[in-house]
């Protein structure tokens, strides 16, 4: 990783977001780096960063994104103090996936800091 603040428009070109979801490779290769958790579950890691710090155009201004992931949940785990923000801490929310809609859940609590330039070698995944 380069820690000179050097050019960071390819994270903006790669299409990263609020919201996008890391794809499986980068989710492997950050897994293995030791920066997400193994065995995450069924579900996405998503980037919850404002929009303007994912695309800012220098890594030195801004190193880093933070990640959530959004568990797929049974329907026997749905909870609905936990959709419309009604708990600050823990969300539940719904998707419509190729499959059809899928209820996820996040944990604020489990949130993880990764170094923005490992966007720069990957593009969000597609759901």
């Amino acid at each position: 990783m380069q820690k000179d603040g050097s050019d960071a428009q390819q994270v903006k070109a790669n299409g990263w977001r609020q919201g996008s979801v890391i794809s499986d490779a980068l989710v492997q290769e950050l897994t293995e780096a030791g920066k997400l958790p193994k065995g995450s579950g069924e579900g996405w890691w998503i980037v919850i960063t404002h929009d303007c710090d994912v695309t800012n155009g220098s890594f030195e201004n801004e190193p880093n994104v933070e990640l959530i992931f959004a568990r797929t949940l049974s329907a026997d785990e749905v909870d609905g103090n936990r959709n419309w923000a009604k708990n600050t801490r823990l969300l539940q929310f719904e998707s419509i996936t190729p499959t059809g809609p899928v209820i996820f859940g996040c944990d604020a609590n489990e949130r993880k800091v990764v170094h923005r330039e490992s966007l720069s070698q990957h593009t969000p995944a597609t759901q």
